[in-house]
């Protein structure tokens, strides 16, 4: 029940920190598809959601705000898969209050998590949570980072496109280039 097979790792975090848990899976046999794009691994989501992994796995330490919302999204998507948050900004309470979630918040936690098998892993994140059932997910929601607001409640600067995040908006181009299975994925 508890083996790992098969997992996801996002790596957007320090390249030094997803090369040891690239190696970490490797060494326990686990096959893992890599993401080094959020956006790359929210449209394998979206297209392979039949597709669920053992584990997931995500470095957090290069995320903006509102890409943190990956760990809900797979949460929503795969209720039974683990999730590992792991990086500095995992203190942020990114995998608090969800099952089968936990976050390596520092280096000391990082190792103890290597220093076990995925199995292992996947083992004790199960253990500390209830049975998935019908609405379990409704209480777990990943906190959201407050965007902030103009008197008329709209996101500040957002009228006019002031102070908007260039990489708020998909171009037609970027979103083929996400939806191509192939690009930015290794297998």
């Amino acid at each position: 029940m508890n083996d790992v097979r098969n997992a996801i790792h996002v790596r957007t975090g320090p390249a030094a920190l997803t090369a040891k848990i690239d190696e970490w899976l490797a060494r326990h046999g686990v096959a893992t598809r890599a993401f080094d794009d959020p956006y790359a691994a929210c449209a394998h989501l979206l297209l392979h959601f039949d597709a669920v992994p053992d584990l997931a796995l995500v470095a957090v330490d290069t995320l903006r705000p509102d890409e943190l919302e990956l760990v809900g999204f797979i949460r929503q998507t795969w209720p039974r898969t683990g999730i590992v948050v792991y990086g500095e900004l995992a203190g942020a309470g990114l995998a608090d209050g969800l099952p089968r979630a936990m976050s390596c918040r520092s280096s000391a936690a990082l190792q103890q998590l290597l220093a076990e098998s995925p199995a292992a892993a996947l083992r004790r994140l199960s253990a500390s949570d209830p049975p998935i059932g019908p609405g379990a997910l409704s209480a777990a929601v990943v906190p959201k980072p407050e965007t902030p607001r103009a008197s008329d409640g709209r996101a500040s600067g957002a009228a006019d496109g002031e102070g908007a995040d260039p990489r708020a908006v998909l171009t037609a181009e970027e979103l083929a280039a996400l939806l191509d299975e192939d690009e930015g994925v290794q297998r």
